[in-house]
């Protein structure tokens, strides 16, 4: 699942051009304070003994993005991990 926001040009047209951007087309980031619940089925029942992990992970850029900074490329932005939960069963 990606949390991001995406711009538009109009008539539902995405930019990665900030400064052309005329609309938000959707926003699915978390706000502070706020809480996000999904569901993910796994395609397999998890059995006893095993672990299930989710982490919450954070990339300040697309690559996408980064990649349009004129000059030298730029290497891929650091992923930061923002939360974590680990369930044995």
């Amino acid at each position: 699942m990606i949390f991001r926001t995406v711009l538009g040009v109009g008539q539902g047209n995405s930019v990665v051009n900030l400064a052309k951007a005329k609309e938000v087309l959707y926003d699915t980031r978390i706000k502070a304070g706020e809480r996000v619940s999904n569901i993910m089925h796994l395609g397999v029942a998890p059995e006893k003994g095993q672990t299930i992990q989710a982490l919450l992970l954070y990339r300040g850029m697309p690559q996408k993005i980064l990649n349009l900074v004129p000059g030298k490329p730029l290497g891929p932005l650091p992923v930061v991990e923002m939360a974590k939960i680990t369930k044995s069963l």
